[in-house]
């Protein structure tokens, strides 16, 4: 028969005074402050305290097994805009603090940015007392980060019975109320540029630096916004907003940014991207402070007749490759392990940067390009204007037996026989994309993988059998 589980629910053992004697003497009792609960027995008096030391002890095991899972959005909670310039929706969910406390949101709400006071008791109380940090919460003006805030106020007065003969009676609140708050966190930046730079450095700072300013207390960020003192220019999830578990640290020591990580910054970019082209912007890479490891770019940043492309810098290495569209997951499951790249490095460290443009075809259409072209992969030099341009040492060298720039461009030209093919194959993967459609690209290794196999030969003597 099956044994019940006991309705007690789970104990520890107890120790008698000796033992306890003996582990304090031998440094080997591990007290913590916060589990001390009451000891109910017939006979004692029950005070307020009591009841409160209960809760408390419930609360911080639970909190404690919260912190276990790690802080972050359990489910929910997107941040969308609202119906006026200053208003966002915040979705119904759930969030968890660092410090374990649930942050609840039951339904969706409609919260009004502008009117959000930012007391100076609230400075205080999350760290925010610098000067750079006022003067955003005053102005309204620049990035803010929306975030959740748990917390708990009294309520719902009543009378209460004196405690002793000669007594009175007193009124005091009877209920703790735990509630969430929406929070504004300024985001403090010194950058030139309009609001779309600033997220584009916003992302370098966040995903590139691993800078979390500002977000030291306990707090759930749902969305960075940028407030221009009258309404909300954009807001971007992607920046602060992590799931549960986002936050677990490197596993081995090497400062390596973690899969959650890239892949928010991968949303964060493709969000910052899309907005730009509806926008009617033709964004480049110098759009960007950095790239996410994968992504996607537009189709007309390549050049398909000349084989150029005019998003990436000239200093790094660009190939273009046809792929089968059921491989193009996995090839950025593979991509999203590199580390984001970093734009405002350097040429130096661009130059050893190696990313592959991605162009996913039927997997049909991909064996017949394959058998027209040989190798579906070709390199792509950098465009600016009608011009190919490679800032490489090799190239400056050689301009300087050049007689002019047309033999530059004859010289970084593939030849017209070489291209036509590519010319045509181009054109029609592209237009089975469709006007809306993108190429994606991913950043590839550096070292090079080879298999090599040793052992003895060995002699099989097929009609023996042996």
């Amino acid at each position: 028969m099956t044994e019940l589980p006991s309705l007690e629910g789970p104990t520890r053992s107890f120790v008698a005074d000796d033992e306890r004697t003996a582990l304090e003497a031998a440094g080997g009792l591990v007290l913590d402050a916060r589990r001390t609960r009451p000891r109910y027995f017939d006979g004692r008096f029950l005070a307020a305290r009591d009841l409160t030391a209960d809760q408390l002890y419930v609360s911080t095991r639970q909190a404690d097994l919260a912190r276990a899972i790690g802080s972050g959005v359990v489910e929910g909670l997107e941040v969308t805009p609202g119906t006026t310039a200053t208003e966002v929706q915040i979705a119904a969910g759930y969030g968890l603090t660092p410090s374990g406390e649930a942050t609840v949101v039951p339904d969706a709400l409609s919260v009004d940015l502008y009117a959000l006071q930012q007391s100076e008791l609230l400075d205080g109380q999350i760290g925010l007392r610098e000067a750079e940090k006022t003067a955003l919460a005053r102005s309204r003006r620049g990035a803010f980060v929306v975030a959740l805030r748990p917390i708990a106020f009294t309520a719902n007065p009543r009378r209460g019975y004196p405690t002793d003969i000669d007594g009175e009676r007193r009124t005091e609140d009877h209920d703790i109320i735990e509630a969430t708050a929406v929070t504004l966190v300024p985001w403090p930046t010194s950058w030139p540029g309009g609001p779309s730079a600033t997220r584009g450095k916003l992302a370098r700072e966040i995903f590139v630096a691993q800078q979390g300013r500002g977000l030291a207390a306990d707090l759930v960020p749902l969305a960075m916004v940028y407030l221009d003192g009258v309404s909300v220019s954009w807001i971007d999830m992607a920046l602060v907003r992590r799931a549960v578990g986002a936050d677990r640290p490197d596993p081995i020591g090497l400062g390596v940014v973690n899969r959650a990580v890239r892949a928010a910054h991968v949303r964060q970019y493709t969000a910052h991207l899309t907005e730009m082209l509806a926008s009617g912007i033709s964004p480049t890479a110098e759009s960007f402070d950095a790239l996410p490891p994968v992504g996607p770019i537009p189709i007309d940043a390549v050049d398909g007749t000349t084989l150029t492309q005019r998003f990436f810098p000239a200093e790094m290495d660009i190939d273009l490759s046809f792929v089968p569209e059921d491989e193009l997951p996995a090839l950025l499951e593979e991509g999203l392990s590199q580390p984001a790249i970093d734009l405002a490095a350097g040429s130096d460290l661009l130059t050893g940067t190696s990313v592959v443009v991605l162009v996913p075809v039927q997997r049909g259409l991909f064996r017949r390009f394959k058998s027209t072209l040989g190798t579906v992969r070709r390199p792509l030099t950098r465009r600016v204007g009608r011009l190919p341009v490679v800032r490489t040492p090799l190239l400056a060298l050689s301009r300087l037996r050049l007689p002019s720039v047309a033999a530059t461009v004859q010289d970084q030209t593939p030849p017209t026989g070489e291209t036509a093919p590519w010319t045509a194959l181009f054109g029609q993967a592209t237009a089975a994309l469709g006007t809306q459609g993108t190429l994606w690209f991913a950043r590839r290794r550096n070292l090079n993988h080879r298999i090599e196999v040793t052992g003895n030969v060995v002699d099989i003597d097929v009609s023996s059998g042996v």
